[in-house]
């Protein structure tokens, strides 16, 4: 903090005002016969002006609710940015394929139909010769139909309805708890591009 200047203070204070306008929200769990596991990743590009290295988001969702992410800078440095999206998706993939065993082994049901598709068609022209095995990891699980991988909310700037309309696609609710009752009334954020009606059951 001991160079900062006029835009750290606007960061700062912009990051402050989303936490005081987010303090009510939360994420809903709704309980269903069977859960449907869903990821979402993505990658900016030598985000970073420092170094110029991409930073890697990937989150999983049960029934549309968001239970685990990770968001940290790529230790590679990637010459394209189809290299940078490789590198989350096969990190990604690794994720989702522990989760998937982690939910057989606790013996829940979910739908393996949602899990199918990452990498579907990935060509590369150039510098295939410089890709580790383990990024080739993905196209071999998606020939399996292991995972799918989807979204652009941890690492792309968005606009207020994209940002909202992502956010209610990962179980993100304004929540008011009675302090009472110990009840908890959600609601939804209001979402243009679904018809779906909400239940108030967590």
């Amino acid at each position: 903090m001991h160079c900062c200047n006029v835009n750290c203070y606007k960061a700062i204070k912009r990051v402050l005002r989303y936490i005081r306008g987010t303090l009510d929200h939360g994420v809903n769990f709704m309980r269903t016969k069977k859960v449907k596991l869903l990821g979402y990743s993505n990658s900016d590009w030598a985000g970073s002006t420092k170094d110029m290295k991409s930073t890697s988001g990937y989150l999983f969702t049960l029934e549309s609710s968001v239970f685990c992410w990770s968001l940290k800078k790529q230790e590679t440095l990637a010459q394209l940015t189809v290299e940078a999206e490789h590198v989350v998706t096969a990190a990604a993939v690794n994720q989702a394929i522990w989760l998937r065993k982690l939910l057989t082994g606790l013996n829940i049901k979910y739908d393996n139909q949602s899990a199918v598709a990452i990498a579907k068609n990935l060509v590369f022209h150039i510098r295939t010769k410089y890709f580790k095995i383990k990024y080739h990891f993905v196209r071999e699980v998606e020939q399996t139909k292991e995972v799918t991988l989807l979204a652009d909310i941890l690492t792309k700037p968005l606009g207020k309805m994209r940002f909202k309309k992502l956010s209610y696609d990962i179980g993100v609710c304004n929540m008011e708890v009675n302090d009472e009752c110990c009840e908890m009334t959600i609601y939804v954020l209001e979402n243009p591009y679904h018809k779906t009606a909400s239940s108030p059951n967590v």
